[in-house]
């Protein structure tokens, strides 16, 4: 139930080569995509506020942004543009607590990667960016909770993930500093 009904099967019919070519092409692209992202939002915009001293604003500027950009994804829709907003207070607050911008990017990065080229599932709606993933759906579950066609981003299920993910983050780290510590707004 934790995927909320999805279920899974190994993917044997694209074969090991295919699933080895697929998924070290899909880690590169995916790899770029978060990097650009990350280094956008919070390696440029998010630090530039954050150094005002407005953790908070930065967070959610961002946060608006960074859901902005996906609206013209395929299949975008109220829930999954609320959860790439909350994405990017995750990604935020990840950042705002750790200042390592590799972390937050590692984050980004293995989130599509284990969605596309694990999970076989729609990475924010697209759903040509992995040719051969390890796994296939075989039962989507209910499509309010699962995220229909734009991917698990697309349902409640990431909702309750990037909530729990940004309770954790916040419980487990301690605030970071810098000559300009931002971070201290975060408690």
């Amino acid at each position: 139930m934790i995927f909320g009904g999805m279920r899974f099967e190994l993917n044997n019919s694209s074969g090991t080569k295919a699933v080895a070519v697929s998924l070290l092409s899909s880690f590169l692209v995916f790899a770029v995509a978060s990097a650009f992202e990350e280094s956008l939002f919070r390696g440029y915009i998010l630090q530039t506020f954050a150094r005002s001293g407005l953790a908070w604003l930065a967070i959610a500027i961002t946060a608006v942004f960074f859901g902005a950009v996906h609206l013209g994804n395929p299949n975008a829709g109220l829930i999954s543009t609320a959860n790439t907003v909350l994405a990017g207070i995750w990604f935020g607050v990840a950042y705002l607590r750790t200042r390592d911008l590799w972390f937050v990017w590692g984050l980004h990065l293995m989130w599509n990667f284990a969605q596309g080229s694990v999970f076989g599932i729609e990475v924010s709606g697209m759903n040509d960016l992995v040719t051969a993933p390890v796994l296939k759906e075989i039962d989507s579950g209910p499509l309010w909770l699962t995220g229909e066609t734009y991917g698990i981003e697309g349902g409640i299920v990431c909702t309750v993930a990037i909530i729990l993910s940004i309770a954790l983050i916040l419980w487990k780290t301690k605030y970071a500093t810098s000559d300009t510590d931002a971070a201290g707004e975060l408690g």
